[in-house]
């Protein structure tokens, strides 16, 4: 084989990885987000936060215990008409 398509072949394996990674992070937020509902508690994600970047911080806070569980989205598309307040 030639060295250039040794290159070749290195970039589109890079490629791949890349993408398959972001398909990978943006699966396990959308697990997590479960269309707004905090899994553990079974209440609404609450937004806290936005980072620089466009992150946006949720909060959701257990009835029966007080213990707070925090997540992070950083994917466009998890929306929540009840919980899209403006920070």
């Amino acid at each position: 084989m030639e060295f250039d398509v040794i290159i070749c072949c290195i970039l589109w394996i890079f490629l791949g990885l890349i993408l398959i990674g972001m398909f990978w992070a943006r699966s396990v937020e959308k697990k997590t987000w479960n269309n707004g509902i905090c899994e553990i508690t079974g209440e609404p994600w609450i937004r806290f936060d936005m980072d620089s970047q466009g992150g946006r911080g949720y909060k959701s806070i257990d009835g029966n215990s007080g213990e707070t569980f925090y997540t992070w989205i950083s994917y466009r598309g998890f929306k929540n008409g009840n919980n899209e307040n403006k920070c």
